[in-house]
């Protein structure tokens, strides 16, 4: 082991540090399976979601949405700002979203606006876990850009039925120039 110690320590300070270092060097701890949020324990979770600076976080969420949350986190960041990393916040949730931009609409939109419509996957999905989807999309979407989001339920049997639920929820942002 390297010693971190300066030049001048003591025979005390250095003795002292090698019986932290055969101690420590005992302990039984692999720290891989800690960082990976697949193989993380679920006490560990809102810790790795630290270290992995995940922007919406909620102790609440069921376990795969949590472990979705943080594997998504670093790619997030590295495109921050664009369509992908809405994409894959929501997606992140267990969730799929279709985007249409302003200049993909048939009449023309006002720029920098976009229509979300995310389909919850047949989860039954309460209100505050749409609060934290749609307050996801606000950490990753460009910050010029506003949105309404429409949201919805797709169910199908195994007779091969399906059926679709839609709620809508609208935000509206107004910005006022300083």
């Amino acid at each position: 082991m390297t010693s971190l110690l300066p030049p001048n320590a003591s025979n005390l300070e250095k003795d002292v540090e090698a019986v932290i270092a055969k101690r420590h060097n005992a302990l039984p701890m692999d720290a891989r399976p800690v960082w990976d949020p697949d193989t993380c324990p679920v006490h560990m979770l809102p810790w790795l979601a630290w270290a992995m600076s995940v922007d919406v976080w909620d102790k609440d969420w069921p376990e795969h949405i949590k472990r979705g949350v943080i594997n998504a986190a670093v790619q997030n960041h590295r495109i921050k700002g664009t369509r992908q990393a809405v994409e894959n916040v929501v997606a992140g949730f267990g969730s799929n979203i279709s985007i249409t931009e302003w200049f993909e609409k048939n009449e023309p939109g006002v720029p920098h606006t976009f229509d979300a419509l995310i389909n919850y996957n047949g989860e039954t999905i309460g209100v505050d876990l749409q609060e934290a989807v749609i307050r996801a999309i606000d950490r990753a979407k460009p910050v010029r850009s506003q949105y309404e989001v429409q949201s919805g339920v797709e169910v199908s049997s195994a007779l091969n039925i399906g059926g679709a639920v839609r709620a809508t929820y609208y935000q509206r942002l107004e910005f006022v120039e300083a």
